[in-house]
């Protein structure tokens, strides 16, 4: 299990910019090849394209 972050940053209800850190629990691939990340986001069990996360580095996840 490793940790990704969010390529968008988004705006949260205070206004504030957020990047959300999610665990990745599973790597697939789709059917081309490209590789599928397995997160748990909004209560649900999802595979999202690795495309839309990047890695969160060794102490990067302690400043939040």
């Amino acid at each position: 299990m490793f940790q990704v972050r969010t390529k968008e940053i988004r705006v949260n209800e205070n206004g504030n910019l957020v990047q959300p850190v999610y665990k990745v629990h599973n790597v697939r691939d789709d059917g081309n090849g490209y590789p599928q990340f397995l997160i748990f986001e909004d209560g649900q069990w999802r595979y999202k394209s690795a495309k839309y996360f990047k890695p969160v580095e060794e102490n990067d996840h302690e400043k939040y």
